[in-house]
């Protein structure tokens, strides 16, 4: 499982000075195992642990596709949070804003959309142009925000499911 994590984990580690939505293919070389991640960098900047302004992401990945081709959706934020998972306000264009259950992720560096609610989630960046998400930081317990363009994530997603990805749009 943990090889499967990897090429998602590592686009979390990417610089965040690129704005627009792309694709980044990997193959695991001791597996063969093929991912596609679908990336995009907030519009926004927020205060990271020491107090340095970068850019969130949002990374959509189709793991093993030609095995069990299973979907995550992963935000990694600058700032340092729980690893345990949060209730995450969310809120997609001008709708009420609604609380997402979501996982921590273990670095403690983001959340990921339950497995339960990937399909329904993607279906939501699919109808909407703008996403905000709202989470509250692990020691200082600040509110912070980011807010992510959709209009370039959905011509991606539609150029992944094209080269194998199981979404159910």
């Amino acid at each position: 499982m943990k090889r499967l994590l990897l090429p998602l984990l590592a686009a979390l580690a990417l610089p965040t000075t690129v704005s627009a939505a792309f694709i980044q293919k990997e193959v695991d070389p001791m597996t063969d195992k093929k991912t596609l991640l679908i990336l995009e960098h907030s519009s926004n900047k927020v205060d990271n642990s020491i107090g340095v302004k970068e850019k969130g992401l949002l990374a959509i990945g189709c793991v093993d596709m030609e095995g069990e081709n299973f979907i995550r959706i992963v935000f990694r934020t600058p700032t340092y949070n729980s690893s345990e998972g949060q209730d995450i306000l969310v809120r997609f264009d001008k709708e009420k804003a609604e609380y997402w259950s979501m996982y921590g992720h273990s670095a403690g560096t983001g959340f990921e959309v339950q497995k339960a609610n990937r399909d329904k989630f993607l279906n939501k960046i699919l109808n909407h142009s703008k996403l905000a998400l709202q989470w509250k930081t692990y020691l200082e317990s600040r509110t912070e925000y980011l807010i992510f363009d959709l209009s370039g994530l959905k011509e991606e997603i539609y150029k992944a499911k094209e080269e194998g990805c199981n979404f159910n749009i």
